[in-house]
This record gives structure tokens, sequence and C-alpha cells, in this order.
């Protein structure tokens, strides 16, 4: 963050500030160099500060522009214990810090939706993850089909229970991911929405046929799932884009390698 990295400066300048053959070196100067020192000193700080807020708002106008749309459906909130609540808002920022990582190192990113988010769960989240508040993501307090009106045949619901497997993305769809954290408490609820409300379907390529997982399960948390949709947006094919996002501990093996 902003406040970050001037914490990171300053702690570096009080660093130079104690060492002795700085001190030497301030002190062999005359009181006008010195003052000149400060005031170039105090002129790049700005001019970095200036450049680093410059390049927030760049990454977070290109966020808020990206063409692909992930919804996550919040509205699940209410299922949720509050230790499931909590993990939840980790997972939506690590999501958030993935996409803001892969657009400011020049890559695609996602436009990020939340909806079911009523003004306590928004307040309680941005209380409770530093930053949230200023995310350029869409907060909205509509259910699905309100939010997406008239875009309903454009609306595809990933579940794991879906028979459809998911070949590419498309700009012109967006994919919902249930916020939901114990799946196996709420087992099949995303595919019973789905079809209570009329929506397509799909799941992710994690079939043995092109990889293999030898501990953990293929129900995956919401951010690994918005992170595989994030580097398949980038060109990556699905196998790649599983192995890369999911963690050691899954022991994901890309069976066309063996």
């Amino acid at each position: 963050t902003a406040s970050g990295g001037r914490l990171r400066g300053q702690l570096k300048t009080n660093d130079l500030l104690r060492n002795p053959f700085f001190q030497e070196l301030l002190q062999s100067m005359t009181e006008e160099e010195r003052e000149t020192y400060r005031a170039e000193k105090r002129a790049r700080s700005l001019e970095l500060r200036a450049k680093e807020k410059q390049s927030i708002q760049t990454t977070r106008k290109m966020i808020a522009e990206s063409k692909q749309r992930v919804c996550i459906d919040m509205e699940w909130h209410s299922q949720l214990t509050e230790k499931e609540l909590n993990s939840l808002y980790k997972q939506l920022n690590y999501t958030y810090a993935a996409v803001r990582k892969a657009v400011a190192g020049g890559r695609k990113g996602l436009k990020l939706i939340f909806t079911g988010v009523d003004a306590a769960l928004k307040q309680d989240m941005q209380r409770k993850v530093n930053g949230s508040h200023s995310w350029p993501v869409v907060w909205s307090e509509a259910k699905l089909l309100d939010q997406f009106r008239g875009e309903k045949d454009s609306l595809v619901y990933l579940t794991h229970e879906s028979s459809t497997v998911l070949k590419e993305l498309s700009d012109d769809e967006v994919y919902i991911v249930g916020g939901i954290v114990d799946r196996n408490r709420i087992r099949g609820g995303t595919a019973s929405k789905a079809k209570e409300l009329g929506l397509q379907t799909a799941r992710l390529e994690l079939s043995q046929e092109t990889l293999r997982f030898t501990s953990g399960t293929t129900i995956l948390t919401v951010n690994h799932v918005v992170e595989i949709l994030l580097e398949a947006a980038n060109g990556a094919n699905w196998r790649d884009a599983v192995t890369k996002v999911l963690p050691s501990r899954k022991g994901v093996i890309d069976t066309s390698k063996e």
C-alpha cells in the first residue's frame, strides 16, 4: 500500500540518519550545503510519492475497466458462521491482491463484482480488511438477476457439480463464484441455486485425465477459482493455470508430463 511504502521509506531514512559515516558527512557540510541537501531530499521524496500515487491510480483504473467480468455471489453470507465469514474476507483480499498484481505487472485483469452485499456486510468487511474500501470493484446490494438485468443468458455459475466443463473464457460472459467457505456444509448449494434461477453452469477442468490430486480436495477456495480464471484470461491453458495457482499441499500433478 501507499502508506506501507512511505513507512518503509521512512525506516530506510532513519537507518541512514543513524549511520556514523552519514553523520560525519553532514557535519562536514556548511549550513548552506546541508539546507540544499535537505531541499533536494524533500523534492525527491515528493516526486517518488507522486509517481507511486499515479501508479496506484492507473492500476485501479485498469482493473475497473477490465473486460472480463467475474462476480462473487455474496448472498450466501447469511448462512456463514462468523469464522467462515472472516475466512471469506481473507479469500477476497487474496483475490483482489492477485488481480492488482497482474495488472500492475502489465497483464490483463478481471472486473470484480460483489453482489448481495448489504450495508452491514460491506461495513464489516471494510473494517476487517484494511484498504478494501478503496478497491476498484463493484459493491452491489442487488441480487444476481437484478444486478445483471437483461444478461441472464450471459451468466455462468461455476459449480463443482456441473456436468459442463468450462472450455474457454468469453468477455461476453459473467462467471459467478459462490461466496461459500465450507462447501461440505452447504453441499450442492451453488448448483441448486443456479437451477432455481435458470442459469447455465460450468466447472473448471480438474478431471483425472489431465490432473491428479495426490492430497487435498478438488473443491477450491474462492480466491483459487478466481486466480485460475485470471491465469486463463492471460492466455494460460487450464492445466498450467491450475498447477500454477494451487498450493503444493494439494499435490497437483500434470498427468500429461508423467
